[in-house]
């Protein structure tokens, strides 16, 4: 089986205290991912590549702020964040202004 390296990539994991979702952060967390999970319940994971919100994926104004909180850390500049780089949302959610 080839292995995947996704060593610099970061990817969003919705359901990621367990299941699918949590076998997926694993996977990804192996294979180098920075990974930013989100799920409405806590979870127990714990790794310098992994990142946890205890947010309701239905929440439209708390997966915006995560986001936007996501891109200031990864860009390490807030006043530069997203201004070189394209941020795809589900049709209908956008980043506020």
């Amino acid at each position: 089986m080839k292995e995947w390296n996704y060593e610099g990539k970061v990817f969003l994991v919705t359901g990621a205290s367990s299941g699918i979702g949590r076998s997926c952060v694993e996977q990804l967390l192996n294979s180098g991912a920075n990974v930013v999970g989100i799920d409405a319940k806590d979870s127990d994971l714990k790794d310098p590549l992994y990142m946890h919100y205890e947010v309701s994926v239905t929440d439209d104004s708390e997966i915006q702020r995560v986001v936007r909180v996501e891109i200031c850390r990864e860009s390490n500049d807030p006043e530069e964040a997203g201004q070189d780089r394209q941020y795809q949302l589900p049709a209908g959610r956008d980043l506020p202004e």
